[in-house]
């Protein structure tokens, strides 16, 4: 009766190398052994730890889902660690650091790797982590914590709030658009949430299609909410530009601040959702740069046993392999902060040894009381 997680799969140890990546050699392990099917295939769920990139979350989380479906099944992935970590914190400068993220851009990741987690067919979400601990300067550069060492909040902290808050009850999720600005359209049964941000340094002025006559609409830098009315069955939106630290792919390692839009009822994307991601079966796809992987014709009669909605992968996306920190973090001790939101439903028994969490099939949210990850699934150093 236990849920059997593979171990957190680095993916990007494999792309460095230029080998076929590790999952994938599993999956022709379990094609061969004729006993694989009967039982399960010997596990329940994908473990991933995704770090740096919204768009890397996006792609390698639905590259997981595309693999197992393209060798006839499909289970559900948790991504149980990811963050940016600030290399740039006043209180904890590492200059060393390989990527170099402000404080304000780990907060801004956290609402998009939140959403583009979801589109890419996530069950489960969780950060790595809730607080520092002496011993994290040894076990790497830059500081992971959404709560500092002294009890002070980064700002990462309250944008885990607003993006729990708005994403919790999820259905399914769509990556809509990803040019200048990204897209992702999350149902929530009764609500819909829309999260849109810049890719770019650049300002962008974007329309949406409405599904009502005004929606609520969030800014997760601030938390800051207002009503904003429809106009011609469209909201216009501004959203600032990417702080870019880091420039990366014509664009930025993380986009700007981004906007939600809330609106009642759920379904599809919106009316003006454009640059939908597709997928062609037997389409060449190169991942990181380096490992070609050509889909299997029969993906496409492939029937998805995950809750969220099938996501697809936009043809033309590479990703770049992402370098590695040297050392794995040590496991945490619990921290003495209280988040200052408390969650109204508890978590159901079968939660991974991770979080903030969320879940799919519940849509119970962890967005107060954040329990620390203790490093279970880690069998490598942070994958970044």
């Amino acid at each position: 009766n236990a849920v059997i997680h593979l171990a957190g799969f680095t993916f990007w140890w494999d792309a460095q190398a230029k080998r076929t990546p590790f999952f994938q050699r599993f999956l022709d392990a379990l094609r061969n052994d004729p006993n694989a099917a009967a039982n399960n295939y010997y596990f329940d769920v994908v473990t991933s730890h995704q770090y740096f990139r919204p768009d890397t979350v996006y792609d390698l989380t639905l590259w997981h889902h595309t693999m197992m479906r393209a060798y006839g099944f499909d289970k559900p992935v948790w991504l149980v660690e990811t963050n940016a970590a600030p290399s740039l914190d006043p209180t904890w400068l590492a200059p060393g650091s390989q990527f170099k993220i402000t404080l304000e851009e780990q907060a801004a990741f956290i609402v998009q790797a939140f959403a583009m987690g979801l589109a890419g067919g996530a069950e489960r979400i969780a950060v790595y982590k809730m607080a520092d601990t002496p011993g994290d300067k040894a076990a790497n550069p830059e500081p992971f914590g959404l709560v500092r060492m002294d009890g002070s909040h980064r700002p990462a902290f309250a944008a885990f709030q607003i993006a729990a808050s708005h994403l919790s009850g999820f259905r399914s999720a769509t990556l809509d658009r990803r040019n200048e600005v990204a897209q992702v359209t999350v149902d929530r049964g009764t609500q819909t949430t829309t999260v849109l941000w810049s890719r770019v340094p650049s300002p962008q002025r974007v329309t949406l299609g409405a599904r009502a006559g005004s929606a609520l609409v969030v800014n997760t830098q601030t938390g800051a909410t207002w009503t904003q009315g429809a106009v011609g069955g469209q909201y216009t939106l501004n959203l600032p530009g990417a702080i870019c630290t880091q420039p990366a792919d014509g664009g930025c390692v993380v986009g700007g601040w981004p906007l939600m839009v809330i609106e009642r009822g759920g379904g599809g994307a919106a009316p003006s959702a454009s640059q939908a991601v597709s997928l062609t079966a037997g389409q060449p796809v190169t991942l990181a740069g380096s490992v070609p992987v050509t889909l299997p014709t029969r993906l496409a009669a492939t029937a998805t046993a995950t809750p969220t909605s099938t996501p697809t992968l936009t043809p033309t996306a590479t990703l770049t392999p992402t370098p590695l920190p040297t050392q794995t973090p040590t496991a945490t001790a619990t921290p003495t902060v209280t988040p200052s939101v408390t969650p109204s439903l508890t978590p159901t028994p079968n939660t991974a040894v991770s979080s903030p969490a969320f879940d799919a099939r519940s849509g119970l949210v962890a967005g107060g009381i954040l329990l620390v990850f203790i490093a279970a699934f880690v069998l490598r150093p942070r994958q970044k």
